[in-house]
């Protein structure tokens, strides 16, 4: 710069400081926000994949029980020595299509074990009750899922006409303990699809699941009365 016939040279200096901080914390922000919008993401995708895997495993339940509680009816009917139910017969394989897709208000717990038992009462299978169910509803519903699953089985694979269910608490956790007269497995028990199901129903919740055969076919349950956040 020119001033009055003498040149000089101007420096000029900004304060940058702040700006430069807040450029940062911008960068900073935005990495995150694209790690969290990943992470996003893949949770959605991973509700959405555990959604229709429990839609799923809905509907395998639902055929199990209708399927394997009529089937258990006609073994019994089979077996026994009486004359064959005809009419029985006939209502056993009617309505099964209807009744897989059929959506209901959904029962009590407590209605649905009455169900049960005055089902198989009248083909003459005894099924006593002793304990109430948990007040939880979910622990509630889990314990009533797995006394229909023992006992369609027991009646399906070792022919029992009398099923005892007693349900109670001890050292803080809820028991299930179901017995029946069936006859004992010949080889080691291989857990299937039926135990199985039914240690992962109870799991989540630190339940576990144990069986015995001496001196007669036995299963225990046991969930913790804590509640857990599923």
């Amino acid at each position: 710069i020119e001033i009055k016939g003498k040149s000089y040279t101007q420096l000029a200096a900004t304060d940058i400081t702040q700006q430069w901080i807040m450029t940062e914390k911008l960068q900073r922000q935005e990495k995150e926000l694209t790690i969290k919008s990943k992470m996003l993401r893949e949770s959605i995708s991973n509700l959405q994949i555990l959604s229709r895997e429990r839609e799923m495993q809905k509907a395998k339940m639902r055929a199990h029980d209708v399927l394997g509680q009529r089937l258990s009816l006609l073994l019994r009917s089979i077996r026994s020595d009486e004359t064959l139910d005809h009419d029985l017969l006939r209502s056993l394989s009617q309505g099964i299509l209807e009744e897989l897709k059929e959506e209901k208000t959904a029962p009590t717990p407590k209605d649905e074990l009455d169900d049960l038992q005055q089902t198989f009462n009248a083909i003459g299978i005894k099924i006593s009750f002793k304990g109430e169910l948990p007040s939880d509803p979910k622990k509630g519903s889990i314990i009533t899922d797995i006394i229909k699953e023992s006992v369609t089985n027991a009646v399906r694979h070792g022919f029992a006409t009398e099923i005892s269910i007693e349900i109670g608490d001890v050292e803080n956790r809820h028991y299930l303990l179901i017995s029946n007269n069936g006859e004992l497995p010949s080889l080691p028990i291989i857990e299937g699809g039926g135990i199985a199901a039914m240690r992962k129903m109870v799991e989540p919740y630190g339940g576990n699941v144990d069986v015995s055969v001496d001196p007669h076919f036995a299963l225990t349950v046991y969930v913790p009365e804590v509640k857990y956040e599923l």
